[in-house]
């Protein structure tokens, strides 16, 4: 009987070897996004230029069926930018489009430490940290925008709407931001000028691109002391100018993408061609297999990169007549803006403009 229970034991403890075996599934293998996205932002979803470049990869999956993903970093440094790269490397990217000046650095790095990846980088080339010298890889873009044209065209319609009490908010101190903020001075300028009229300019960087308490009490002290309009140019901190502005009755020019819907009080936004820009480079990389390493491409008046969200807005003066011959003059060459060029926006005072600057 012992005999007949242990035999019995036995047989069930090879079944259930045999069923466990049976039971166990093949690894899987992992999924490859052969899209990269980088930002410094804890969202794609700032509503600004983060939001606009994803939207341009989702807009060319749609038609072109690529795995694709976001790669988010909260810390804010080349050394973690380029541990992220290696992350996205390792989970299957081809092309890696980095967007911001602030990935300047980190491409520097990663564009020959990986030949065998392409490089998409927005809004900045790429930079040696140690030398400042900047050097566009044979497998790297860059792509720059004419931000002084379309910060020009924002303050030249604020003016000619007949707002003279002015305000610009810039989140951190980058190249982009500065020069939304000195061609919408000149603008301004231009427009008051015109006019025969002088207008103030209230003048800031908040320092954050994140939507912050901080940054919605100094843009309602703003609107308290007079400011009648503030363009925004700070990603996702410029919901907390629009909702500041909800409060005070003030009004808000967006940044980068159409923010119209964002608010009510946004009149009109200064736009960058971003989303089209991302669509045709993947279209071109995919499509035609090809890919235009190794150039810095600027997007300006000059080939549409640039512009107002004409179609949205909400202004009640300046017309659309008015913005077409506005920005025909900047795409012919017959009005420059300075951009770059500029250290300091008080450098741009008149004697139709005074810039008040504020912390």
């Amino acid at each position: 009987m012992k005999k007949r229970k242990l035999f019995f034991l036995a047989g069930l403890l090879v079944m259930v070897v045999i069923l466990g075996a049976c039971g166990e599934k093949e690894p899987e293998e992992p999924i490859l996004y052969e899209i990269a996205m980088l930002s410094n932002t804890s969202s794609v979803e700032d509503g600004s230029f983060n939001q606009t470049v994803w939207q341009g990869i989702e807009s060319f999956v749609e038609e072109e069926p690529v795995s694709y993903k976001s790669y988010m970093t909260a810390e804010d440094s080349t050394d973690a930018f380029l541990r992220t790269i290696d992350e996205a490397i390792d989970g299957g990217a081809k092309i890696i489009i980095a967007a911001g000046s602030t990935f300047e650095g980190a491409i520097y790095e990663a564009q020959e430490e990986h030949p065998e990846i392409s490089f998409v980088l927005f809004d900045g080339e790429p930079k040696s940290e140690e030398s400042g010298d900047t050097a566009v890889g044979k497998n790297t873009v860059a792509v720059l925008f004419a931000e002084e044209q379309a910060g020009f065209l924002a303050g030249y319609a604020a003016v000619k709407e007949g707002y003279r009490q002015l305000g610009f908010m810039g989140g951190k101190e980058l190249l982009p931001v500065q020069r939304f903020g000195y061609g919408f001075v000149q603008g301004a300028q231009q427009a008051a000028k015109e006019n025969g009229t002088d207008v103030e300019v209230r003048y800031a960087y908040s320092g954050t691109f994140s939507r912050s308490a901080e940054v919605e009490e100094q843009a309602a002290s703003w609107y308290s002391k007079g400011t009648e309009v503030i363009f925004a140019c700070a990603g996702d901190a410029g919901k907390s100018v629009m909702k500041a502005a909800e409060q005070k009755g003030g009004n808000v020019i967006g940044v980068d993408t159409d923010q119209s819907s964002d608010s009510e009080t946004v009149l009109c936004s200064a736009v960058k061609n971003l989303d089209e820009s991302v669509n045709d480079i993947l279209t071109t990389y995919y499509c035609e297999n090809e890919f235009a390493g190794g150039q810095t491409i600027r997007l300006s008046a000059e080939n549409a990169g640039i512009g107002l969200s004409i179609e949205s807005n909400r202004l009640q003066n300046f017309t659309p007549r008015q913005y077409d011959e506005i920005l025909r003059k900047l795409s012919e060459g017959k009005l420059q803006v300075k951009g770059d060029e500029i250290k300091d926006v008080r450098e741009l005072e008149s004697q139709h403009v005074q810039i008040k600057m504020e912390k």
